[in-house]
């Protein structure tokens, strides 16, 4: 008998670590695993930045599966119908800005105005509206949350107002 441990740290299972393990884990009559979840960045991010998401869309920005077309138009689907956007793998393969590019372009061209975190793993945060962002603060492993049009800065956090709430 083998015990083996597969022992994921980061983002890994928002790039599917555990679905790789469950396919493969599939071919074979005799494996059992059990799979014990850690915080996502999604949820890290969001304590990070105070309350960020109410209804929100998750994008791997460098997805090598993903072409730009496909990319483009998930990120204006995702601005044009309101949802907080959650970024992760902002920055490609050795310090690739093309895709990043892109967002800045999309986001540049819907609403400068909207927000944007920051967030790195070391709980540095930064919070401005996205024409003032501090492009020398993103690296590779870093999370943007792009806010939508309930997106307000309340002391240092930024937080998403649901829209029941009322004024």
């Amino acid at each position: 008998e083998n015990n083996v441990a597969l022992i994921c740290s980061n983002r890994r299972n928002i790039y599917g670590i555990a679905n790789l393990l469950i396919q493969m884990s599939s071919k074979y009559n005799d494996v059992e695993f059990n799979i014990y979840p850690a915080v996502s960045p999604i949820d890290y991010s969001s304590a990070v930045l105070g309350a960020p998401f109410n209804d929100f869309v998750s994008i791997d920005l460098n997805n090598p599966l993903v072409c730009d077309k496909e990319l483009k138009n998930k990120i204006k689907f995702a601005l044009k119908n309101d949802f907080v956007l959650f970024i992760h793998n902002p920055i490609g393969e050795d310090g690739d800005k093309a895709n990043f590019n892109l967002l800045k372009e999309l986001v540049n061209d819907f609403n400068d105005e909207l927000l944007i975190g920051i967030v790195n793993e070391s709980y540095s945060y930064e919070i401005s509206c996205f024409k003032d962002i501090n492009e020398e603060s993103i690296r590779e492993d870093s999370t943007l949350i792009i806010g939508n049009k309930l997106t307000h800065k309340l002391e240092d956090y930024m937080v998403t107002s649901s829209d029941y709430i009322v004024k």
